[in-house]
């Protein structure tokens, strides 16, 4: 007599994902997609997320190379012209500038002779590196690119001792080039904080 076939075990239904384990999940992947693109921009970038490069390297003779520059001090000739007439009548450039409106602030409250134009920019890696130029009565801030900027400074006559002063590494030493009426010159590789002094004609 045939024997009796035993029925199989019914399959133990697998548990199904809840709408509310789905959102979790998605809401996860969201949060770590965004964090890793975030930090792909912002680990790249200055102040305010402004992108920017890799930083400085110099060698050695480099670095002593832009120190030896200022071992003595140093004499810059640069344009200068009247004032009045300069914030008067400014080319299409000029209005451009970032600082005029600062100058032309200066002038109102307290009157100068001369407008003296110092043209600066990073001469190795735009890192995002930050400089003052400071002078007894101005003190106007750049972000100094590969691109020279122009920097509109007042003046009582046609010299004028300034100061610049590092603000912000952005890797490797603050990197500065500036030009007037001749050829540019490296400065040394400033620290932040750190001063240097020259005289423009």
């Amino acid at each position: 007599m045939p024997q009796p076939i035993a029925p199989r075990p019914k399959a133990t239904p697998k548990p199904r994902h809840t709408s509310s384990h789905k959102a979790l999940i998605l809401l996860v992947a969201f949060i770590l997609l965004g964090g890793w693109t975030l930090g792909q921009f912002f680990g790249k970038s200055g102040g305010g997320g402004i992108p920017i490069g890799a930083a400085d390297v110099l060698t050695q003779q480099q670095i002593e190379t832009r120190q030896q520059t200022f071992s003595q001090p140093v004499q810059l000739n640069v344009s200068s012209e009247n004032a009045a007439q300069f914030l008067a009548n400014p080319s299409p450039t000029q209005q451009n500038n970032p600082n005029l409106s600062h100058i032309k602030q200066q002038f109102a409250q307290n009157p100068f002779d001369r407008v003296l134009a110092l043209t600066v920019w990073d001469d190795v890696a735009e890192d995002g590196d930050v400089i003052d130029i400071i002078t007894p009565n101005f003190t106007t801030q750049v972000m100094i690119r590969h691109t020279p900027q122009t920097v509109y400074l007042p003046a009582s006559s046609g010299s004028l001792p300034i100061q610049i002063r590092g603000v912000r590494d952005g890797g490797g030493g603050i990197t500065l080039a500036l030009q007037g009426t001749g050829v540019p010159i490296s400065a040394p590789v400033l620290a932040e904080g750190q001063v240097i002094e020259l005289m423009l004609h």
